[in-house]
């Protein structure tokens, strides 16, 4: 048997060696739940624009490519790009990440969202009625339809009609979009009607397809860029 005095000292070098190993381990996991990122979430809730246009085409390919990998993406249905940024911003919002087009967002509205990098183009279609024109300026006194509120569509319409002395009445500019402007624009009760959405959207080859209709080709496009109106 050892003697107490020895035993105490066995007990103090004990704990003089195991106490800086214990306090080195408690320092690493605060430094790692600190600086290391948790594991990606399980579902991700996206805002994806309306359901006939191209958002929505897109965050479907995104949520079969993800449900592979077991992570479920959750779709919200919104007005569009505007509304995109207003629920990314909301403080009670659950949406995670959405499609936001181009220039819908800047560091003075939108400061703390990040942006995860291009997906696609996003090219403006006008589609149109009647003899050929050059510009959105032979607008002036139609029915066009610029989609609804909140959407980049009617954002980037808005900018185009104001420029060209095309937006006051007797212009009658109409919250449709996608599939309900692009079904009246068919029909005839409208005179022309814009979309922002990819080549691939089956609304755009199915007006493409139309030969009533008549597809704007933005004579003054360059003039447009230099004012950064796209």
């Amino acid at each position: 048997m050892l003697p107490r005095k020895f035993r105490r000292a066995t007990r103090r070098d004990l704990l003089f060696a195991v106490l800086p190993a214990l306090l080195f381990i408690i320092a690493a996991f605060a430094l790692a739940y600190h600086f290391v990122k948790p594991a990606p979430p399980k579902k991700i809730v996206m805002a994806s624009g309306k359901r006939e246009g191209g958002y929505a085409y897109f965050a479907k390919r995104y949520r079969e490519i993800l449900a592979k990998d077991g992570v479920t993406l959750d779709l919200r249905e919104s007005n569009g790009a505007v509304q995109n940024v207003e629920l990314l911003t909301a403080e009670n919002s659950e949406v995670d990440v959405a499609f936001v087009q181009g220039g819908t967002a800047f560091a003075a509205n939108a400061p703390h969202l990040v942006s995860l990098g291009s997906v696609y183009y996003e090219p403006l279609w006008v589609y149109y009625r009647g003899p050929v024109i050059g510009d959105v300026g032979s607008f002036q006194g139609k029915k066009i339809a610029i989609g609804p509120f909140e959407s980049g569509t009617r954002a980037l319409a808005l900018q185009l009609l104001s420029v060209n002395g095309s937006v006051l009445p007797p212009t009658a500019l109409l919250s449709l979009s996608g599939k309900d402007a692009a079904d009246a624009l068919q029909a005839g009760t409208i005179d022309a009607a814009f979309f922002v959405s990819p080549a691939e959207s089956p609304m755009i080859e199915k007006l493409a397809a139309d030969p009533k209709l008549k597809l704007l080709s933005f004579e003054r496009a360059d003039a447009y860029s230099a004012a950064s109106l796209t």
